[in-house]
Formats: structure tokens, C-alpha cells, sequence
């Protein structure tokens, strides 16, 4: 029999010292609605895309980027990959935008995870194929070949954005 454990003070989880082990990315992954949200949030960035060819349209002159927004690739990058289910709502929020040029990047430092997602690109190739998959502590992972990333897609701030150590995380890649 199990014992809830709700009563009981929990050891905080610390993702950067140690891999989290499968389950808790079961239960991670459990809250459908946390997934179903980021989703909705990047099908309204990435309208802005399809319609003009830039996530961020401050100082950009529009005009000039609807010229040659076909033919720009989106540049997409999940850090903290985990198994996958943002790379997942990732790919889903590209094809409702019907965005079909697209660099799908997965940075992941946890081996077992990153080898899931491996595996994924076998099992569920309709979704996973074309994604580029590092095997990377983000703080220190390089773009190849110093590609510009339109959009950082990440769920360490968790689900009630109380993770204090995610800006520091983040700070690097923004470079």
C-alpha cells in the first residue's frame, strides 16, 4: 500500500546536482493543463511569425520582413528538454500555426532523460524526427554553428514559478 506523503516535509527537489529520476517526470508530465497552456502561448507567438517573420516585432520594420518571411526557418530551442512534452505542444503550436519551415533544438543534461528522448525519435517520428537533440548542461551549451534561436521555450520556473535558480540558467544562452 502506498502513503500519501502530503503530511510530510520533502526534500526539494535539486535538478542541477542530480538527475531526477523517471518518475517524477511522470509526474511532472501528469499536468496536462500546464502543457495545453504553454501551447496556447506559443501558437500566439508564433502567428506573429507566420505573419510576419519575427517573434518580437518592436523596432522591426514590418514591411521589409514580410518580403521574405517564407523563407526564414524558425529557430526553435526547448532547454530542459526532459522526455518531451514541450517539444511536443512545441511542434503541435507550429503545425496549428501551419508553420512548416522549422529548427526544432532540445538541449538536455539528465543521460537518461536525453537517451528517452532519443528513443522518441524512433517511436513517435512523426513528432521527434527532425529535432536536434544535445546532451548539455544549458548554462554551457553553444549553439552550432552560432545559429540565432527566435524562441526559448522552458518550464524551469515550474509549475508556480518558484524555481530561484532558472535566471541563472537562462542568463547564458541568452547571449
Amino acid at each position: 500500500m502506498l502513503i500519501n506523503y502530503l503530511d510530510f516535509l520533502q526534500i526539494p527537489l535539486q535538478p542541477l546536482r542530480d538527475n531526477l529520476p523517471s518518475q517524477t517526470y511522470e509526474c511532472f508530465e501528469e499536468d496536462s493543463a500546464k502543457y495545453d497552456l504553454y501551447q496556447e502561448a506559443m501558437v500566439l507567438a508564433f502567428s506573429n511569425f507566420k505573419q510576419f517573420g519575427a517573434l518580437n516585432l518592436k523596432n522591426i520594420n514590418k514591411d521589409e520582413l514580410k518580403s521574405n518571411y517564407n523563407e526564414r526557418a524558425l529557430v526553435a530551442c526547448v532547454l530542459g528538454a526532459g522526455r518531451g512534452p514541450l517539444i511536443r505542444k512545441l511542434v503541435l503550436a507550429c503545425r496549428q500555426c501551419n508553420i512548416k519551415n522549422i529548427r526544432v533544438i532540445g538541449v538536455e543534461k539528465n543521460i537518461n532523460a536525453f537517451y528517452t528522448l532519443i528513443s522518441l525519435k524512433k517511436d513517435e517520428s512523426e513528432i521527434f524526427a527532425d529535432v536536434e537533440f544535445y546532451l548539455s548542461d544549458m548554462r554551457e551549451w553553444t549553439p552550432p554553428n552560432n545559429i540565432k534561436i527566435d524562441i526559448i521555450i522552458s518550464e524551469l520556473l515550474g509549475s508556480f514559478g518558484d524555481n530561484e535558480l532558472s535566471p541563472e540558467c537562462l542568463l547564458n544562452i541568452q547571449r
